[in-house]
């Protein structure tokens, strides 16, 4: 039974590494959802330790986050952008409920047989979605710091695709990440009394997406090499945060992905 289940993980290892992020631009750092998973494991260990008054179930934290983006494997639903949904009419966004609820049950049909601890797969994936408790609301909010961070990490590279006009398949104007996430993050803060308390912590990680020139920071900037992620990592800034719970991880790959640029044809991105 033990070796059935780590085939079902290697299984789901392998799909979520051909799967990219940020679908909708053309990056040069480009992670996989299998790094933005261990990414995102890493961020929840850095602020554990600093919320033990709040009795947070850490298995749970770290449960939520290794599955809660399963159902993008799916391949009706994959990637959906956070940009796209934010200009969604309320009829496009029931139908990609729908979707969402048919790719949850996709992935839980896959890897159903998946445990952790004494919490079963399906009920860790659906209490994540539901939102109710603590441990999936702060998921739910270092899920979309890390990928303002992410996004950071392009435009410090010069990138500037991620800050050029873009439009949904529809033709409506989008927000670029550095508008869109100090705007959702801030909304998440205020809608939930758990993430206001959680603002005062004196943690980057636990405070909305700052406001960034985010212009210049493009223009200024150049390919990352070793040297300058480790140099940026002393910043005491969100994306500097960032940079040093990887660096610190001792994860080799993920360390090297910080300035070796991504090569991989992802299937669900822009070439």
């Amino acid at each position: 039974m033990l070796f059935d289940i780590d085939l079902v993980k290697a299984e789901r290892t392998r799909e979520r590494r051909r799967i990219g992020r940020y679908s909708m631009y053309k990056m040069v750092y480009r992670s996989s959802l299998e790094d933005h998973v261990q990414q995102l494991q890493l961020m929840a260990k850095a602020v554990l330790p600093f919320l033990k008054d709040y009795c947070l179930n850490e298995t749970l934290v770290l449960a939520y986050i290794d599955c809660h983006d399963d159902p993008e494997i799916d391949p009706r639903l994959g990637d959906v952008q956070a940009a796209y949904k934010a200009v969604m009419t309320l009829q496009e966004r029931e139908g990609l409920e729908e979707l969402e609820k048919a790719a949850t049950f996709y992935a839980t049909s896959r890897f159903g047989t998946i445990r952790y601890g004494e919490y079963p797969y399906d009920h860790v994936l659906r209490n994540y979605q539901r939102r109710f408790s603590p441990e999936a609301q702060l998921v739910h909010f270092l899920d979309k710091i890390a990928a303002f961070c992410e996004a950071w990490h392009e435009i410090g590279a010069g990138n500037t695709e991620l800050i050029a006009d873009r439009s949904d398949p529809h033709g409506r104007p989008v927000q670029n990440p550095f508008v869109g996430y100090p705007a959702l993050t801030e909304q998440l803060v205020r809608a939930q009394p758990f993430l206001q308390e959680l603002r005062d912590r004196n943690d980057v990680f636990l405070k909305p997406a700052p406001v960034t020139n985010y212009a210049t920071v493009a223009q200024l900037g150049k390919p990352h090499t070793l040297e300058s992620v480790l140099t940026e990592s002393s910043q005491r800034t969100v994306y500097g945060a960032w940079l040093k719970v990887i660096l610190e991880s001792q994860n080799q790959k993920l360390i090297e992905h910080l300035y070796t640029p991504n090569t991989f044809q992802f299937p669900n991105c822009r070439p």
